[in-house]
């Protein structure tokens, strides 16, 4: 089983776009959490991506600097680049998304 929960903010706007013959909405943007603690603490940046009605529902509501716990998959993306070279990075999937905006009251979703 591969689930993995992460609590910490977006770190831009969500971009939305539509993939696929069926024009599936993805929304996308990166995600900063932290690990460690005092002076071992460091932020980590991880790209979520929410696909369908989820992110549908999510595109207008989401933006830098809200909080949220995602828990979902993690899952390496691999690709070439230009020269031929191997890039890769990490992507969360969230099944389940629970905002916390500051000065406003939290809702899951």
């Amino acid at each position: 089983m591969n689930k993995l929960i992460l609590s910490g903010e977006v770190v831009k706007d969500p971009e939305a776009k539509e993939v696929g013959e069926k024009k599936t909405l993805l929304l996308s943007f990166p995600f900063a959490f932290k690990s460690g603690t005092g002076e071992y603490e460091k932020t980590h940046r991880i790209i979520c991506k929410i696909w369908g009605k989820r992110g549908e529902y999510l595109r207008d509501d989401l933006s830098e600097g809200d909080f949220l716990v995602l828990e979902g998959q993690l899952q390496e993306e691999r690709w070439k680049n230009k020269e031929g070279e191997w890039q890769s990075m990490w992507v969360i999937t969230p099944e389940q998304i629970q905002t916390t905006r500051r000065r406003e009251t939290q809702a899951t979703l």
